[in-house]
């Protein structure tokens, strides 16, 4: 099969597993669901073209849970040195940048992210020459509720209340609502967002949760047709984890597009 050349900048189609597991060669158990690449035992790979002896700069951002255990591996074709980087130990998203010089005689590269044993994860997965700097790991699942409501926790909901997954929206009301706990590291700025649609007058809120406790100030909703609420959210010294809670209060409050990402 002959490798694949982007149209933009990143090298890598794909690369930050917004499509899933398109243009990537996968073998064995990966998951793509989260918008990100999650390696259980097997490997995800993709061919790039680049020219011999030219510097290249890959940029990702990785993760090791679960005792998991794999690598990077980059191998060039024609072969020669493979250049591997060990994803044996645990951490939370951590951003890497490797410098990378083809061999000569060097006609293409795989990049391949391998997994062992327990879970490993790359995203936002960048290769070019000039130094781009890729974007934030996603750190909400199924923020645009495509999945329905996977990794989206509706139990705290009163009696009587709406809850509702389309596949395109959140809906909420009468105090319904839709919970998902996030990782986070006190000290840090994280950037949040979410659209919301208010009909029948009604209104909403994100209400964030701090653990082991204390709150972030809530944002109300209120506008009558889509509207984008961005907020900067600095988490407090010693906070390891943010509950962000979508409440419809009264009326029909349709919310959509939830995203929080490591502000740099």
């Amino acid at each position: 099969m002959s490798a694949k050349t982007a149209l933009t900048t990143n090298l890598l189609l794909n690369g930050n597993f917004s499509d899933g597991g398109k243009y990537w060669d996968t073998l064995g158990t990966v998951d793509y669901t989260r918008q990100s690449c999650r390696v259980i035992t097997g490997q995800a790979s993709q061919r790039v073209n680049v020219t011999p002896l030219v510097p290249y700069n890959l940029r990702l951002w990785t993760q090791v849970l679960f005792k998991g255990r794999g690598e990077l591996l980059i191998r060039p074709n024609p072969p020669a040195t493979d250049e591997r980087i060990l994803l044996d130990s645990f951490h939370v998203w951590t951003p890497r940048d490797i410098r990378y010089i083809p061999p000569a005689g060097t006609v293409f590269i795989t990049i391949a992210v391998i997994g062992n044993e327990g879970e490993v994860f790359t995203d936002e997965m960048h290769l070019s020459q000039d130094g781009s700097t890729p974007g934030q790991p996603e750190l909400i699942d199924n923020g645009d509720f495509s999945a329905f409501n996977s990794h989206w926790n509706t139990s705290a909901s009163p009696i009587n209340s709406r809850t509702h997954f389309d596949g395109s929206t959140f809906e909420a009301t009468t105090l319904g609502q839709a919970r998902q706990d996030v990782s986070v590291t006190g000290g840090q700025t994280y950037a949040f967002s979410v659209r919301s649609r208010c009909d029948f007058g009604g209104t909403g809120r994100v209400v964030f949760q701090l653990q082991p406790s204390g709150t972030l100030p809530t944002l109300t909703v209120t506008d009558a047709s889509w509207t984008l609420h961005p907020r900067d959210l600095v988490m407090p010294a010693g906070t390891t984890g943010c509950s962000v809670i979508l409440i419809g209060d009264n009326g029909a409050i349709f919310f959509d597009d939830a995203s929080m990402k490591l502000k740099v």
